[in-house]
Parts: C-alpha cells; sequence; structure tokens
C-alpha cells in the first residue's frame, strides 16, 4: 500500500506524491483522484511504539526520544532530535518532511 511504501527509509511526502499515480500493488492499478495524504507524527506526543515507525529510529532511539522529551520538556524544533542521544544531523534531516511539533 501507499501507506506501508512511507514507511520506507528515504521515500518522503513529495516523492510518495510523485509515483502515488503510477504505482500498482497486487497486480491492479490504482487510481487517486486526490493527493496523497502523509500524517505527521507529533515527536510531542508519539508514543515509542508510534516513533519506531519512523525510518531509521528502531525501539532504543525511540525509547532515547522520550526520555529526552521527559527530562528537558518538549520539543521547540525539529533539529532539537539532534540533541538526542544516538540521533544525528543525517537522521533529522531524514525525519524532518515525517514529524511535526505541535
Amino acid at each position: 500500500s501507499l501507506e506501508a511504501l512511507d514507511r520506507v527509509p528515504g521515500v518522503g511526502p513529495v516523492l510518495l506524491e510523485a509515483v502515488a499515480r503510477h504505482v500498482v500493488f497486487s497486480g491492479r492499478p490504482r487510481h487517486r483522484r486526490g493527493p496523497v495524504t502523509v500524517s505527521l507524527l507529533s515527536l510531542n506526543r508519539a508514543s515509542v511504539e508510534e516513533l519506531t515507525s519512523l525510518p531509521g529510529i528502531g525501539a532504543t532511539r525511540a525509547e532515547a526520544i522520550v526520555a529526552y522529551r521527559r527530562r528537558t520538556g518538549p520539543f521547540r524544533r525539529i533539529d532539537d532530535l539532534a540533541n538526542v542521544p544516538g540521533i544525528g544531523s543525517k537522521t533529522v534531516d531524514r525525519l524532518r518532511e515525517r514529524v511535526k511539533i505541535p
């Protein structure tokens, strides 16, 4: 499904929308009339389980994100993710189009 394709590392909302009209699943073409909607995950509300759905974020990193959030308070910017042990700027860049700070 397109939802599963969205979980592939390196596939972000822009690429997903670009390929959506051309993708075939189970041998049948899917014709989409509207834009592909990808829901962004809230860094300040997401559980460990939800965070593990992000590319490059396994259980250990997800737990580190939640622990950091408990210790320092809510994230103010997406770039603050780089302050979490085990998460570098490349991971932050990969997650930028998949997370939000409401």
